[in-house]
This record gives structure tokens, sequence and C-alpha cells, in this order.
């Protein structure tokens, strides 16, 4: 049954994937890209691990609950793509809207991100850690998850990337858009969370994809794009520990040295959901009816010392479930995907709802023709959803989605007045003062 399943999910791609590039690519490259978390996030790992016989989610053996997994994404693929089709695009979602009372003011992306890297600069030295003795190999201590003085200031590292995303897409100066990247790829790898990196990279090819398409002749930078981009990430997974420990010496840059099986463990979130699937079954775990996704939102934005003795209420429904279903402790940090959480959170319904959801929002935040500002509002949002469909956490989204559309109430102008051509940052602005 298993083969069957696989079948029909290689037909939905491939049917899905051609009616994107025959209707467009251009209007379609939000869903592409949802794709492609499908095939590498969702069906990747457990299509590989049920050839080789492997049906271990860390701890616990799910072979009897392959099947109803592989059900359960095909379900979710199907309802994805049928109610992505069947919606009407948003033509509110232009540039004729509210676009008319609001435009990004160029001018201040580069200071505005100097002044948020300052800030997150001083709460780190706040917090006993000096990014330039990070930097100098001076700092002894691991960085990974550097929270420095404040976890909610630290966080508007996420705003940095849509700073730097909105630097490529109202081409400010070459050397400004250097420096920020530059500043930022430091950041991002001494915190420890190469997610940021993988944003700021997919959005930025997202926006060029979106403005050029997908043509034979670009065929060859794309594929570029690919290679370097692969052996990046490598390279940050391979030497990830030595980055963070600051031991130099030790850094390979050599592809051979590393080691791709990782690529398959970076990727087994569902093989997670089919042990929570199986452990919601056999009454191992049990549903939290939403509590994770809605109540530890505010429990997640409520600083510590509202609860008592200053801790909070950790961890939270879905990570205790996750651990006993895979029979592991919480040290190692595994997460479910989307579908599993919302299975988690209300059976059968939930993954439905939130696979019916998803083709619907995709669809009208997909690019059409709209402007810049409104494109990177949509990319960012789309950014957000992608580390939901990863790591299937609620709290974490909106927590993302937040500081990564924070940066816009700093950048943009309100006008009376604007040109015809928005996406230029030589526009003239006429701020209201009324």
């Amino acid at each position: 049954m298993i083969d069957y399943y696989i079948y029909i999910l290689v037909l939905l791609f491939l049917t899905g994937t051609s009616c994107a590039f025959i209707f467009d690519v251009k209007k379609h490259t939000f869903y592409l890209f949802i794709t492609a978390i499908q095939i590498f996030y969702l069906f990747n790992t457990p299509v590989r691990n049920y050839i080789i016989g492997d049906f271990y989610a860390i701890g616990m053996d799910v072979n009897d609950y392959y099947s109803f997994g592989f059900f359960m994404l095909a379900l979710h693929v199907l309802l994805f793509n049928i109610f992505y089709f069947a919606t009407n695009k948003n033509k509110e979602l232009s540039a004729k809207g509210i676009e008319e009372k609001y435009t990004v003011n160029c001018n201040k992306i580069f200071a505005v991100y100097l002044i948020m890297y300052a800030v997150i600069f001083l709460n780190s030295l706040a917090g006993g850690v000096n990014l330039i003795d990070i930097l100098q190999g001076k700092e002894v201590g691991p960085t990974l998850g550097l929270q420095g003085a404040s976890y909610y200031i630290q966080n508007f590292a996420d705003s940095l990337i849509t700073l730097i995303v909105a630097a490529f897409i109202f081409k400010i100066p070459s050397k400004h858009k250097i420096i920020m990247c530059l500043l930022g790829l430091f950041l991002f790898i001494i915190l420890g969370f190469r997610y940021r990196i993988l944003l700021t990279i997919f959005a930025i090819v997202l926006y060029y994809i979106h403005v050029y398409g997908i043509k034979l002749k670009s065929f060859m930078v794309y594929l570029i794009f690919i290679v370097v981009f692969f052996y990046s990430l490598m390279f940050l997974t391979h030497n990830r520990y030595d980055l963070y420990f600051q031991i130099y010496d030790k850094i390979s840059f050599n592809p051979y040295d590393f080691h791709y099986e990782v690529v398959f463990d970076q990727s087994r979130g569902s093989l997670i959901d089919f042990a929570m699937y199986k452990g919601l079954s056999n009454g191992t775990i049990n549903f939290d009816y939403g509590e994770t996704a809605f109540k530890y939102i505010f429990i997640k934005m409520t600083p510590a010392v509202v609860f008592p003795n200053g801790i909070k209420p950790y961890p939270p429904p879905q990570l205790s479930a996750i651990d006993d279903a895979i029979n592991a402790s919480r040290d190692i940090g595994e997460a479910c995907t989307l579908l599993g959480a919302s299975y988690f959170a209300f059976s059968f319904l939930g993954l439905i709802a939130v696979s019916m959801f998803l083709g619907f929002i995709i669809k009208k935040i997909d690019p059409v023709s709209m402007s810049n500002r409104m494109f990177l509002i949509n990319v960012m949002t789309l950014m957000a959803i992608f580390q939901l469909y990863t790591r299937g956490y609620f709290p974490q989204f909106v927590d993302h989605l937040a500081y990564m559309l924070f940066p816009l109430l700093l950048i943009q102008s309100r006008v009376i007045k604007i040109n015809s051509r928005t996406d230029i940052c030589r526009q003239q602005i006429v701020i209201q003062t009324d």
C-alpha cells in the first residue's frame, strides 16, 4: 500500500508543478516553493528510509504506521493542491489599495539595519558576550542559541532578515548590501540558527524568480546557485560546532569531508509525525486540543517574571508528546512538521483544515502583479510559514512573523502622492502631517 501512496504523491507533485509552469511560473512562485518544501521535508526521508528498510523515528519503530503516515501526507498534498488551484487570486493585494497610502523609504533601510544590529550587539555585550571577541576567537564558550541579556531583543536578528531582503528588492547601493550581508552572515552563524541564512537566501531568490521567471538561458545561473547553496549548507552543518566554539583551525572546506547523510537527518520531521500518529493511537500521548498552538502564544510572549518563581510552564504539551512518542529526551530537540502538530491538536479535522487553509492562503499571497513593498510583506510571511511547515510549532511561527514584519513599521512612510512607479527608490515621497 505504501508504494501506491508514493506513486500518488509523485503524481501530485508532477501535476501541480507542471500546471504552475504552464500557467506562468512567475504567478506561482510561492506555490513551487511550498511544493519543494513538501518534497524535501515531508516526502524525502520517509521514502528513502522505506527503501532501505529503516523504520525508526529516533527511538520508536513506526513500521506499523508507515502506511497511515503516507496516507496523511497524501491527503495533505491533495487538499493543498485542490484549494490552491481552486482559489481565486485576491486582486486587492495588488498595488492599488493600501499601496497608495504607504511606500518604503529606501534611505532608511541601511540606517535601520545598523541601528538594530547595534542593539543586538549591546544586548549580547550586556549578557557577557562580545561579538568582536567571537570574531577574533577570544570567546571560549559556545555561542549556540546566544540570548544576550534579553531574549526578546536578541530575536531582532529575525528582523535583520527582512532588512537584507529589502535591500535587494529596493536596490539600495551595493556597498551597503555587502556590509549588511557580511554582518548578517556572521551574526546568524554565531547564534547557531542556520534557518536565518536559509530564509534570507530563499526570499531573495524568490524575488528574482518573481521578477525574471525561470528561463532556459538562465538555467546555468540557477544551477550554479544550487551548487553553491548546497555546498554552503553542508559546510555550515559539518563545521557547526567548530564555528560555535571558535575552533577555526579545525574548520574544513573540503566537500569530501562532509557527511551527506545529514541531508536526510535534517528532513526527518515526517518520521516524528508517524511516531505521533502511533502514540496517539495507542494512548502513549493524548491530543492537546490546541493548547500548544494557542495558549503558548501568550506564554511565549509574556515575560518570565510574571510567572511563579519567574519560571514559565515548559515544555508545552506538543514538545513533551514528541519526546514520549519517539522515546527520547528533550535534549535532542526533535520537532514534528505542521502535519503532526495539526493532527496532535485536532486529529483529522486539524490536518484537513490546515491543509485547506494553506492552499487558500498561499494562493492569496502568491505574487501576480504587486508593488515591491507588498511582495516584501508576502515573501516574509511565506518564510514564517516555511518555519511552521518544518518545525510545526505555532507559537514560534507567530514570533517569527512578528519580528520579520516589524521593520516595515520603521522603513515605510505614509504618503499623499507617489509617482506611478512605486518600486523605484528615487520616487518622490510626501509625508502626511495631519
